[in-house]
């Protein structure tokens, strides 16, 4: 490789760097995505892959081949969320997700990888396309909690109704039969005209593919004296059995750090 193209190589790293970093912080402000921890991070790892390039370091391939590796996998991610959590997020950030993809490719291919296994483009490109499957593959079991609202109406019959929402117009019914969570609710739960008020509820959920196949209620907080109550052992939410917009419980975002 000649002089010249090695210095066009590093401007192009450099460029393409920078642009992530850009990108990083441009999202992160915006909180387009509902971004949490992650953008942040790689952004940072991506400006530390700079500056050991800037300082001459030898790590400085490896960390530039480590941080696209990332933004390839997480982007590819949140693709995997638009295409089964399809709705709004689509149009709106469906473009600008291939954005860090693409730059990231392109960072890789320039990288001259030390690591055997990265070290022509073929291995190259067999690895963005394992991290493009891994991040859009992961939503085959993806457990996350949503937090609703909850209204029980208790008796003096073993098994109860229970109102879960997110809105007045947006919410669910389902008939449970715990006695347990009816004693902790009765206890420590705000009784309000309509049955028992439980704000803050938790709710784990496990969804496949974009579609929900366990919810167990974890905990709820009566706000009235700023206090959480965790159940020992969660309540299944028996999810065939619900009445309105299960839909409540589809999360605004996911990542693979939840």
């Amino acid at each position: 490789m000649t002089i010249q193209m090695s210095k066009r190589i590093k401007i192009f790293k450099y460029g393409i760097s920078i642009l992530l970093v850009f990108w990083g912080l441009f999202i992160f402000y915006q909180n387009l995505f509902l971004v949490g921890g992650r953008i942040p991070f790689i952004t940072l790892f991506t400006v530390i892959a700079i500056m050991l390039e800037i300082n001459k370091k030898k790590q400085a391939d490896i960390f530039f081949f480590i941080s696209a590796s990332l933004w390839i996998l997480f982007n590819a991610e949140s693709i995997g969320f638009l295409i089964f959590f399809p709705g709004q997020y689509f149009i709106k950030t469906g473009f600008f997700l291939t954005i860090p993809i693409i730059l990231s490719i392109g960072l890789i291919f320039l990288i001259k990888s030390k690591i055997k296994y990265f070290n022509t483009n073929y291995k190259k490109s067999f690895l963005i396309l394992f991290l493009l499957f891994i991040g859009v593959i992961s939503y085959v079991y993806k457990p996350y909690t949503k937090e609703v609202n909850a209204i029980y109406s208790l008796s003096t019959y073993k098994k109860y109704k229970v109102n879960f929402s997110i809105a007045t117009s947006y919410s669910f019914d389902v008939v449970l039969s715990s006695e347990n969570l009816k004693k902790l609710v009765e206890k420590n739960a705000m009784d309000i005209s309509s049955g028992f008020y439980c704000p803050e509820t938790k709710i784990r959920v496990i969804s496949c593919f974009g579609k929900i196949v366990s919810a167990k209620i974890l905990s709820f907080r009566n706000t009235e004296i700023d206090k959480k109550f965790v159940l020992k052992n969660p309540i299944k939410i028996p999810i065939d059995k619900i009445r309105g917009k299960l839909s409540i419980l589809k999360p605004i975002f996911l990542n693979l750090w939840d």
